[in-house]
């Protein structure tokens, strides 16, 4: 029988997942974006929930690009932006 190796650099985590979550929760954030669609005669103004994670210290938010793409005002845990995303990539939906 081959003996497994074990490298730290593979993929499997052996951190219990109760302290992984205490670890990262801080940076998963709610969004609310809401849209305006001029060309509906009713129901012109959409809304959408998702989420997100924080990536960097400045407060950049990595999430879907269908949760935030068009949208008009995006607001994350109670912080409101008018400017609306800094880049995708098509490729990953991000």
């Amino acid at each position: 029988m081959a003996q497994q190796k074990t490298d730290p650099d593979d993929d499997h985590c052996n951190e219990p997942l109760t302290s992984v979550f205490k670890r990262v929760s801080p940076s998963v954030v709610f969004i609310t974006a809401v849209s305006i669609n001029p060309y509906r005669p009713n129901d012109r103004v959409e809304h959408a929930v998702g989420s997100g994670f924080l990536i960097d210290s400045s407060g950049l938010i990595l999430t879907n690009s269908h949760l935030v793409f068009g949208s008009q005002l995006i607001v994350d845990a109670g912080r409101r932006d008018d400017g609306i995303g800094s880049g995708s990539w098509s490729r990953s939906h991000l």
